[in-house]
């Protein structure tokens, strides 16, 4: 798979496949837009694209940063392994955002991105203040002899699936729920940097890994967690939130600490570890000892275990 860059000056050979939407978390519908592109591309002897942004528009449009379900790193990954020949990053800034939906058909589309074919989910828009729709989609490309397929809407238990709903329920902790509407487990990723050595001092060493602000984390909580290191994986707890028995200086720093079960013995400051989130087992609390903690911490990784028998 090739990754280009909108400010490249680069020329397809041939005619393309286009997935086309913002792929704001790479849910299910998502995953099933990009399967049906690259099974068009196929079917027919083309190379198929994804058209994605190298940031999400809103913060051009509306100068806002939503949280984001994955990082730019994980997206990526992820539409590689669907089996896509292309990866077209689009510059999204205040000049693209102005472009009207028959110019971005023309120019973008069939002149860059040598589109025969483009496909989309139902609630497809695009262009300055987001004027376009499928509907025009349709009819416009029609005159650029683009055929395009429009996907019906996915539900999950009756409501559709979408990255704002996954983000209110990462907002409720609910991890299983989550990870039924991403198609995968939601993960955290990181380098593991220097924390206070509070859980190593009570038997409970941690993996600490920064949260950066335009993250979507999950509900502060105790979770059930698989965390990969160097590919090897390992059963694990992780905590979400701000540490409230030992945070003395009442911080508003979240956290994400990760405590490998049944392993003490090994080094994991500047390696990279991948969490993966299975379930809730608690929600964060405050407890009037760091004996009171401890036991708690015991309770929770026998609980997890117990899971697997």
């Amino acid at each position: 798979m090739k990754i280009i860059r909108s400010d490249e000056q680069y020329i397809f050979e041939g005619r393309n496949v286009i997935a086309l939407g913002n792929f704001d978390g790479l849910h299910i519908a998502h995953k099933q837009l990009i399967l049906t592109a690259v099974r068009i591309a196929e079917e027919n002897n083309l190379k198929s694209v994804v058209y994605i942004f190298d940031s999400h528009p809103v913060t051009v449009t509306r100068n806002t940063q939503p949280r984001l379900i994955t990082d730019f790193e994980q997206k990526i990954e992820i539409i590689s392994s669907l089996g896509v020949d292309y990866i077209y990053l689009q510059k999204f800034d205040t000049e693209f955002s102005m472009l009207k939906p028959e110019i971005f058909i023309k120019y973008i589309l069939k002149r860059k991105l040598s589109c025969a074919h483009a496909v989309s989910g139902f609630d497809y828009k695009f262009g300055y203040m987001a004027q376009g729709d499928t509907g025009f989609l349709k009819d416009f490309c029609i005159k650029e002899n683009i055929n395009v397929t429009v996907l019906e809407r996915i539900d999950y238990l009756g409501e559709p699936v979408s990255a704002s709903r996954i983000r209110n329920l990462l907002g409720q902790g609910d991890i299983q729920y989550v990870n039924n509407l991403l198609g995968r487990k939601y993960q955290i990723r990181g380098i593991v940097e220097k924390g206070k050595s509070i859980g190593s001092s009570i038997g409970f060493p941690t993996a600490n890994i920064l949260l950066t602000e335009d993250m979507q984390i999950p509900a502060f909580g105790v979770y059930q967690t698989i965390t990969t290191i160097d590919d090897i994986k390992y059963k694990s707890i992780t905590n979400i939130g701000n540490n409230p028995t030992v945070n003395d200086k009442n911080t508003e720093i979240t956290t994400c600490e990760t405590h490998l079960i049944d392993i003490s013995e090994i080094n994991l400051y500047g390696k990279k570890i991948y969490v993966d989130f299975i379930k809730m087992i608690r929600k964060e609390q405050k407890y009037q000892s760091l004996e009171m903690l401890k036991k708690a911490i015991t309770e929770d990784i026998s609980l997890v275990k117990s899971y697997d028998e």
